[in-house]
């Protein structure tokens, strides 16, 4: 099965069946004993004519609401290290919009070599100390987050 990887865009990503990165997670979390509820857009299935007219808060919203031992935590998940520059530049306020006492957000990294997760400010932090960049086919440009610059 062709999963795509980190080197593609966005669309050449989301012509793929399956997002490799929350399938990673998700069994993650069933080995674990994490309950899993989806909340965001899963664009696997389907596209919604005129999505990029909804609210970002919308648009953005992370993928899930993950419960552990009476604890709640927001998540992201990303598919790859390279990290996209509007979302760095947005990192207060998914913080902001997603984050409450009690529940934080957070981003997790899922790939093959395994599930880190991250603050907003970790993430931050690792994209920061970045030496790594470039721009996908559709424009964006990303930074290669470095986990060692959080100890991860």
């Amino acid at each position: 099965m062709d999963y795509g990887n980190g080197e593609q865009s966005y669309s050449q990503r989301n012509a793929r069946s399956v997002n490799l990165g929350e399938q990673l997670f998700e069994a993650w979390c069933d080995a674990n004993s994490y309950t899993l509820h989806r909340i965001g857009y899963d664009e696997k299935t389907g596209p919604i004519e005129g999505w990029f007219k909804l609210s970002p808060v919308i648009r953005q919203m992370p993928d899930y609401l993950v419960k552990k031992d009476g604890r709640l935590a927001v998540t992201s998940v990303k598919g790859t290290l390279k990290f996209k520059t509007e979302d760095h530049e947005r990192l207060s306020w998914f913080e902001d919009m997603y984050a409450s006492p009690g529940c934080p957000f957070r981003f997790v990294i899922a790939t093959t070599r395994g599930i880190t997760w991250l603050s907003t400010d970790e993430l931050r932090e690792a994209y920061e100390a970045s030496t790594n960049q470039g721009v996908w086919p559709d424009g964006k440009s990303w930074r290669e987050l470095n986990l060692n610059a959080v100890g991860k």
